[in-house]
């Protein structure tokens, strides 16, 4: 059991090194073409669900502007391609929608104006949100009046009080009526409240007619009723005495009965030529 001696064994591992080293280059490639192999996949499928969501953003984006004309192609009946379709139908509906309240408001705004009475519309605080070009006419506004103009200064420039602090107690009654003599002319003012889909109060429109000429024919109609009333009434007074006192037999002159009877004769033409 005692040790004689040492026996040292060496061997050349160069092969072993050299056969690692191929191993490890084979893998580095295998790796790197894997990974290669692996980017080229990814950018395709990365493609594939990316560029329908590009394009319908981009849409999207040129619809937020205005532009109701994109229309997206699904190319596949997955959640994309369902996407895609409800963007049409939306896009679609939208543009059918716009397009009616587009000519709503065309025809509402000829309407206003074009109409003959002016109309002033005025939010909760006072602001005025439209004004008509014959409101504009009646009040005598110039461009840059109409550009500072508000509730305030409207009801200042027909004479009354600041009533902005009671734009909701209009807004709690349907309607307010009155008549303003401003300047020449005779103005019938009427407030009335409008209210959103959810009935609540939006503001008050004030609708101004000018009423100068109507009420200038209505006293001219008054005037004439009076006068042709006069004009009936004498006459008629006359005729009634006459014959009264003939019917009771107070004359008996021939010659003033025949007066008499001329003068009734006479009213009565007077009145036929009335």
């Amino acid at each position: 059991g005692s040790t004689i001696g040492v026996l040292y064994l060496s061997a050349n591992l160069s092969s072993v090194y050299d056969t690692t080293n191929e191993s490890k280059v084979i893998f580095l490639q295998a790796m790197f073409i894997a990974l290669l192999i692996t980017a080229i996949l990814s950018f395709f499928i990365t493609s594939s669900i990316t560029a329908p969501i590009n394009d319908l953003t981009e849409k999207a984006e040129k619809m937020a502007f205005g532009d109701f004309s994109q229309e997206i192609r699904g190319k596949s009946n997955d959640e994309i391609g369902r996407l895609a379709d409800m963007f049409n139908i939306l896009r679609r509906e939208l543009n059918y929608n716009i397009n009616e309240i587009s000519n709503e408001k065309s025809k509402l705004e000829t309407i206003l104006k074009y109409m003959a009475d002016g109309l002033i519309a005025v939010d909760l605080s006072g602001e005025i949100i439209h004004i008509n070009e014959a409101a504009r006419t009646l009040l005598e506004l110039s461009d840059e009046e109409t550009a500072d103009l508000d509730f305030s200064a409207v009801l200042r420039r027909l004479g009354k009080k600041d009533i902005t602090d009671g734009i909701r107690h209009i807004t709690s009654s349907e309607t307010m009526n009155e008549v303003i003599n401003y300047r020449s002319r005779i103005l019938s003012v009427r407030y009335a409240r409008f209210m959103a889909d959810d009935d609540n109060d939006i503001g008050v429109i004030m609708l101004i007619q000018d009423i100068t000429e109507g009420q200038k024919l209505e006293k001219m109609q008054t005037d004439f009723v009076a006068n042709v009333s006069h004009e009936l009434r004498t006459p008629l007074t006359t005729i009634r005495s006459y014959t009264e006192t003939l019917l009771d037999g107070g004359v008996e002159d021939e010659e003033t009965r025949k007066n008499f009877l001329t003068v009734i004769d006479d009213e009565t033409e007077r009145m036929a030529r009335l």
